[in-house]
């Protein structure tokens, strides 16, 4: 309880140093504290984490092209770092000697409109997809403008018989649907789709600051009935809809999603090496017990922050295996709309089939990166 007060009441330094204790003895976390500087640099910006999700993203612009080829290759960097790492387990965040890996496809145009690329993801070790990126794809909608050409000439279609097909998938596989970037006519589509959770991987809230990639408050009504999860983004534009931000600016977004949804259906998507641009303080994962410190100074619980930190996702995680362990006798989507007739899809290069097949067949493949 001394920690408890010196983070409440004390100094920024000492605050710091307290909700470090808190995180790693009051809620259970082996949370890496004063590592060494002869360690390797790669590893010190995870020093309060034990999991991240790493995003294999490719541009808009190959959309169509090669988007399947640069995809795959993404994935290899993330499993080859994850495999030479010692630092580094791919195998489950229970562990908490070691930093988990987790990866995520960041935009629905990666699968190439193929139902089975996105298994075969899967079967690399994808736990995660998000819909879209800042372009539409065929089959679901962005809530960004800034690729304005792909796919813009439909109306009343946020979410298509394919990307319906997308979300029943996924949910047969286990894998987590994120909605980040998604139109809100998207993402409500989904919500009403999806048999399990599904998250906002890097999102605030719309109400703090009226920015298109925030979610507003009906969304967030329908996330928490979802048994979702909304993971605060901490870029400045995001949190507080300009470039200059605050620590207690990031801290209001976390109140008031508190207030609509509760601290179960909360979580921390900083966004780091994804955005530019972050409040003074919390530039990196290193400075996230600064943003604690903070939440505790608003009366939040141990065992609130217990759930933001880490129980949500885990519960959110957990619930979507569920989902998927129900649907074991469900038979997979054999024949999707762009792969009739047993046909490669028009738009994926047989190179692209070649490499996926060959990625499958290297001898590392057989170890599944799993949650």
């Amino acid at each position: 309880m001394t920690t408890d007060w010196r983070c409440r009441h004390g100094s920024r330094s000492s605050c710091i140093k307290g909700c470090s204790w808190i995180m790693g003895n009051g809620l259970k976390f082996n949370i890496f504290i004063g590592r060494n500087s002869q360690e390797n640099d790669v590893m010190k910006p995870f020093s309060y984490m034990n999991a991240d999700m790493f995003a294999a993203y490719v541009m808009c612009t190959t959309q169509d092209k090669d988007a399947v080829r640069l995809t795959l290759e993404q994935i290899d960097v993330i499993r080859r770092m994850c495999t030479e790492y010692p630092e580094l387990e791919k195998h489950s965040v229970l562990i908490l000697s070691k930093m988990a890996c987790l990866i995520s496809v960041e935009g629905g145009h990666s699968i190439d409109s193929s139902i089975p690329v996105l298994r075969m993801f899967y079967q690399l070790g994808v736990r995660s997809v998000t819909l879209t990126h800042n372009c539409n794809t065929p089959w679901a909608e962005t809530s960004s403008g800034y690729y304005p050409n792909f796919y813009s000439k439909r109306q009343n279609n946020s979410l298509t018989d394919f990307g319906k097909a997308v979300v029943d998938e996924m949910n047969r596989l286990g894998m987590l649907i994120d909605l980040s970037h998604t139109s809100w006519a998207t993402a409500h589509a989904v919500l009403q789709r999806s048999r399990a959770p599904v998250i906002f991987s890097h999102s605030s809230s719309y109400t703090v600051c009226n920015h298109s990639r925030n979610v507003p408050d009906n969304l967030l009504q329908m996330l928490k009935e979802n048994g979702g999860l909304i993971m605060v983004n901490f870029h400045s534009a995001f949190i507080a809809c300009k470039q200059e931000a605050s620590i207690s600016l990031v801290a209001d977004h976390f109140d008031y999603l508190r207030r609509v949804v509760g601290a179960e259906s909360i979580g921390i998507g900083g966004d780091y090496d994804g955005a530019t641009g972050f409040p003074p303080g919390l530039e990196d994962v290193s400075k996230y017990p600064a943003l604690i410190c903070e939440l505790l100074r608003r009366n939040w619980t141990v065992e609130e922050l217990a759930r933001v930190l880490r129980l949500n996702f885990l519960r959110v995680f957990d619930s979507v295996e569920k989902v998927r362990n129900s649907l074991l006798k469900t038979p997979s989507k054999n024949t999707p709309p762009c792969c009739r007739g047993g046909a490669l899809s028009p738009s994926l290069s047989p190179l692209s089939w070649a490499l996926l097949l060959l990625t499958l067949l290297h001898p590392y493949s057989s170890t599944v990166i799993s949650g």
